[in-house]
């Protein structure tokens, strides 16, 4: 029984001290955290939106839509509304849920896409999230940065089938050819085409009903 008792301690000790280590060194990370993802966010955020001189991240707009969370970041150039980014959510990812960005035109139209985070199954469902320069022999041979564009954003052959498509309340949801669509879904990756489908189309109907309310905070 002493021993039982012992052992009980002992564990229960450990778990003291193993909770008091974690929850130290996660608040003094914090920080650091919090800094690497608002760097990650305005990188995001340059990549979908065109030249701005304001701070989108200083005050965006959050919006419940259908129980589910928008944000939305405007993009300023001297007075005038140069750009709006959208970003939302799909749960139907292979690996859980696909968070997108979406570079929207004050004309209405979508502009750049950009996969904030995901949990996809990489060099598969990562064809169709990821952006990576196609490095060809000769750009090797050369020491050229491959196929990227000069703004560095590199092509997604999904995901730039997206730009200049109107918003989902003018032509209704997006979808791949396998649903009837017209997206070319990624071979052996059509859950995560369909995951990104999903959170672009939701995204763009969200701001699609809220467009005028969205505006006014500039």
């Amino acid at each position: 029984m002493k021993e039982a008792l012992k052992l009980s301690l002992a564990l229960t000790l450990t778990c003291v001290i193993a909770s008091s280590v974690l929850a130290f060194a996660n608040t003094k990370t914090k920080t650091k955290r919090d800094e690497a993802e608002m760097t990650q966010r305005a990188k995001a955020l340059s990549s979908v939106l065109p030249e701005f001189d304001n701070q989108p991240m200083a005050a965006p707009v959050t919006l419940e839509v259908d129980g589910e969370t928008f944000t939305f970041y405007l993009a300023m150039k001297g007075k005038a509304l140069v750009g709006i980014a959208g970003e939302g959510t799909s749960g139907r990812g292979f690996g859980g849920d696909v968070s997108v960005l979406v570079g929207l035109e004050p004309n209405g139209k979508l502009g750049t896409i950009v996969v904030t985070g995901h949990k996809e199954t990489p060099g598969l469902g990562t064809q169709a999230t990821d952006r990576k320069a196609v490095r060809s022999f000769w750009s090797l041979f050369c020491g050229c940065s491959g196929d990227a564009p000069a703004t560095g954003l590199a092509p997604c052959a999904f995901l730039d089938q997206f730009t200049d498509q109107a918003l989902v309340a003018s032509g209704g949801p997006f979808t791949v050819k396998q649903d009837s669509g017209a997206l070319d879904a990624v071979s052996g990756a059509t859950v995560t085409s369909r995951a990104v489908a999903d959170a672009v189309s939701k995204i763009s109907a969200a701001f699609a009903a809220n467009r005028a309310a969205i505006a006014k905070a500039e």
